[in-house]
């Protein structure tokens, strides 16, 4: 099923259940819920489509992945008109979607402060003597922010090192990420981007229907992010994870994040080396002296 095939069921159920809704004036606030709770569902799959159709070449190596999720998600919205049983379902499922999205705009949000401090670090003087400036300290000490958010057993780096400004990250970036580091910092030139030039936002938040049990009831949601270039709308990287609810205390963490530059991202992604005043030549030239004087 594509995405467009996809979208065009959702329309069909949408239309569905508002005409029912009409014929049932005295339907109840819970069934109101789940609606809600399905049309998430199929955001969130509609974006899942719209993430794998813009990471340029990965779309292809992930292709087969891309659509057991649609398949999946495809499940979920079936599912999720099948629960009208339990009135109580709907009430779990409602306070799983909105605490999940109310802790991920906080991730976007910590995600973003990353970026001014970036920017702060390429702009701000150093101290002279090896140390790191402030802004370079301040970005070590912001990833505490993120820590309660995620599962420990998803951070990569130890404590000491996660906390502690380094030139090197303490991880392979190629294929690990820890979520209390930035995820995505863009450049221009040989400075970070201005902190306005994008943005991290969330895309989609839905409950995972086919981990709950008969009810619909489940404790478990996906949660994506995209970074756009404020300008053009262009999609830098996105992000994935999953979100485990505790009814008991009304809270959760994400875990499992995934993370994927795309294509205009990875162009930005790393600063440009500065070259020598004069140009490459100058430079030789100043080497090739020096040899002669020896």
């Amino acid at each position: 099923m594509t995405g467009a095939e996809l979208e065009a069921r959702f329309g069909r159920w949408r239309h569905e259940r508002q005409t029912q809704r009409a014929e049932r004036a005295s339907e109840d606030t819970a069934r109101a819920r789940r609606r809600s709770v399905c049309l998430a569902t199929s955001a969130c799959a509609l974006a899942l489509v719209v993430v794998f159709g813009i990471t340029g070449n990965s779309f292809t190596s992930q292709r087969a992945d891309n659509e057991r999720r649609i398949a999946s998600l495809d499940g979920q919205v079936t599912n999720a008109t099948a629960v009208f049983g339990d009135t109580g379902a709907a009430e779990k499922l409602t306070a799983l979607s909105e605490t999940a999205a109310a802790d991920a705009k906080k991730v976007a949000t910590a995600q973003q402060a990353f970026a001014d401090l970036h920017r702060r670090m390429s702009v701000e003087s150093d101290p002279g003597n090896g140390a790191p400036n402030r802004a370079a300290t301040d970005i070590a000490k912001h990833r505490r922010t993120l820590a309660p958010f995620f599962d420990e057993g998803s951070y990569v780096a130890r404590e000491k090192d996660a906390y502690t400004w380094q030139n090197i990250t303490p991880f392979d970036e190629a294929g690990k990420i820890d979520p209390r580091f930035a995820w995505y910092v863009r450049y221009d030139g040989s400075q970070a981007a201005k902190a306005d030039t994008y943005a991290w936002t969330v895309e989609a938040v839905t409950p995972d229907l086919d981990t709950g049990d008969k009810t619909g009831v489940t404790n478990k949601a996906t949660v994506v992010w995209l970074c756009r270039e404020t300008t053009s709308d262009e999609v830098l990287a996105w992000a994935k994870a999953g979100y485990a609810y505790h009814e008991t205390d009304d809270s959760g963490v994400f875990e499992d994040l995934d993370l994927v530059i795309t294509t205009a991202g990875a162009q930005h992604q790393y600063p440009s080396v500065k070259k020598p005043r004069g140009g490459a030549g100058a430079e030789d030239r100043k080497n090739k002296q020096k040899d002669e004087k020896r």
